[in-house]
């Protein structure tokens, strides 16, 4: 329980940096963290899971929601445990038209699951 705890314990953080955004608002989204891996070893790869649950008339923006409209999702692993190994794998959006930035918008509704390809790396290597 203490190597979990202590591993895991930036990617909670890592919730945070994503929710922070909402922050202004009511917080309308629950995140999650979830990972099969109990005990990482310095050196593999594993998949984290951060799960986002939208409420009904909610909305997130993707990842790859292009510029000059609403601001993308970022995902991100921060501190020295753990660092992105790979790209972060999602479902496609649901794409439609915007009229607050007459573009077209990419959105999550209802819940979306990224999946994170983590490294805990070995001591002394970057």
């Amino acid at each position: 329980m203490r190597i979990f705890r202590r591993c895991f314990a930036p990617l909670v953080g890592l919730l945070a940096l994503i929710a922070t955004p909402l922050a202004a608002q009511e917080h309308p989204i629950t995140w999650s963290l979830a990972s099969r891996e109990r005990a990482p070893h310095q050196g593999n790869q594993f998949v984290v899971v951060v799960a986002a649950k939208i409420p009904f008339g909610w909305h997130l923006y993707s990842t790859t929601q292009p510029p000059g409209g609403p601001v993308q999702t970022v995902i991100s692993v921060t501190g020295d445990n753990f660092v992105l190994s790979g790209g972060v794998r999602v479902r496609d959006p649901d794409m439609a038209p915007d009229n607050n930035f007459n573009i077209i918008t990419e959105t999550y509704v209802d819940s979306v699951t990224f999946a994170l390809p983590v490294t805990a790396p070995i001591a002394g290597k970057q």
